[in-house]
């Protein structure tokens, strides 16, 4: 039998092992994995050797042609998929326009969707909920996981601009995500809180981490866990920004994780809140906002024993004639950064275990938003998205080369690993130098039901 294409003789990593081997690919899915000494015929193939092999990567969490009215970040599909690939990501999951009518449920899925056409990887999507105008959990349960999206997100801040979910319709949420089978994510800060601290704390750049406090923080997601554990739901909670709110949630005796996922970003894990005091700190107006050096250490602690389980990037550009316009006012200021395309070096010099960085990057996120196996793994049979790695490899970031962003906030930092090739089930999607797939290679993942206990 020949294969259309081969790796031969790469370190495979599927988070869980490491063995050397070959992997024959064929109608897009990874047909057999052999040991280095066994070599199948294949019509084309690629010397793997001293490189290590991954699962295609997952991003849970990107923000393509975000509308704030006046601004809308500054990628699209076509290009943040360049970004991506670069990076060894292969899926990403984008959200909906908040929904706040039934009316619109269908309008907004359409409205992504053509946005969508031109991507060049495969993508998800979360369905966005605002505030709350008549609908009810039952019809966002099945219009959802009717249309193969059964990951919905909802925010306990943002009042203000009618995107905050009641405490009563997130607890119904929860009580219903693990029986009808699908996941909520939550931007956990308190919008109390953050109101009040406006009152007294001018809103400018230089005071973002204490207006919207690690108080507002933890007290949101003390909340949510509290919630989640009372209606045995499936939450997942986005960029959690501060180790002090995985401090305080660990303290908990009791076995919340049952009911709940943590996602940082890179952000997070490599910066502080010093950069929010700098001549340039309006590139850095996101939130949750960048903490302190002793927030992000414990951060990366409890990163590297296992008690995260995804990364995301929360990846949202706008350019900087955008960012300056109205600096430092944060009231006008659009909220956003430019994140995707460095992930995995980033978090490499971070990490040194392989399985680890498998699992973050690829094995949880497609357990969690239910894509494993067909995602995230290196099992015969599923898709061939494949990232080739050199992981000793060390270089400096500059100004991204692709993607629509006009500067990283990582820029100058050493970092080790590079990625040398990517492969979107079995096409080589970038050579370590170009992106080589076409617009519209990627395809729109539709999901079953999601049940974290199967």
């Amino acid at each position: 039998m020949s294969y259309e294409l081969a790796l031969i003789g790469g370190k495979l990593c599927d988070g869980f092992n490491i063995r050397n081997g070959n992997i024959y690919i064929s109608e897009e899915k990874i047909k057999a994995i052999t040991p280095c000494d066994v070599i199948l015929e294949a019509r084309q193939s690629y010397d793997c050797s001293g490189f290590f092999v991954f699962p295609g990567f997952i991003d849970p969490h990107v923000h393509l042609n975000l509308d704030l009215g006046k601004y809308i970040s500054s990628d699209n599909y076509e290009t943040a998929s360049d970004a991506a690939l670069s990076d060894g990501v292969t899926t990403f999951f984008d959200f909906t326009e908040p929904v706040r009518f039934k009316e619109d449920f269908e309008k907004v899925l359409e409205d992504k969707f053509l946005q969508a056409k031109k991507s060049k990887v495969d993508y998800g999507l979360h369905f966005t909920l605002g505030e709350n105008q008549g609908f009810n959990a039952e019809e966002i349960a099945s219009f959802t996981i009717d249309h193969g999206i059964p990951s919905v997100k909802i925010f306990t801040a943002y009042g203000d601009s009618k995107r905050r979910t009641d405490r009563g319709f997130m607890y119904e949420l929860f009580r219903l995500s693990s029986k009808k089978g699908f996941v909520v994510l939550v931007h956990s800060e308190d919008d109390e809180l953050i109101r009040n601290n406006m009152r007294h704390i001018p809103a400018i750049i230089d005071n973002l981490s204490r207006i919207r406090s690690t108080e507002s923080e933890l007290v949101a997601v003390l909340d949510v866990v509290l919630l989640a554990q009372l209606g045995k739901g499936q939450v997942y909670i986005v960029h959690l920004s501060s180790g002090k709110t995985l401090e305080e949630l660990h303290k908990l005796k009791n076995s919340w994780s049952d009911n709940v996922v943590i996602e940082t970003c890179p952000q997070y894990l490599l910066l502080d809140n010093s950069r929010l005091k700098g001549e340039e700190n309006y590139l850095f107006s996101f939130c949750p906002p960048l903490r302190s050096e002793g927030e992000r250490d414990k951060l990366l602690e409890f990163l590297k024993k296992g008690r995260v389980q995804t990364i995301g990037t929360d990846h949202c550009p706008f350019s900087i004639s955008e960012k300056i316009e109205n600096a430092p006012d944060l009231n006008s200021i659009p909220y956003g950064l430019p994140t995707l395309g460095f992930t995995f070096s980033l978090m490499r010099s971070l990490i040194s275990d392989p399985l680890l960085l498998a699992r973050l990057l690829s094995v949880n996120p497609a357990k969690y938003l239910g894509l494993f196996p067909e995602k995230g793994s290196l099992i015969p049979g599923t898709d061939a998205d494949l990232v080739v790695i050199d992981m000793d490899k060390e270089w400096t970031i500059g100004t991204p080369i692709f993607g629509k962003a006009e500067y990283s906030p990582y820029h100058g930092l050493a970092v080790k690993g590079k990625i040398a090739m990517t492969f979107l089930r079995g096409e080589l999607a970038y050579n370590g130098k170009e992106i080589t797939l076409a617009s519209g290679a990627g395809r729109f993942i539709k999901r079953n039901p999601i049940h974290w206990g199967d």
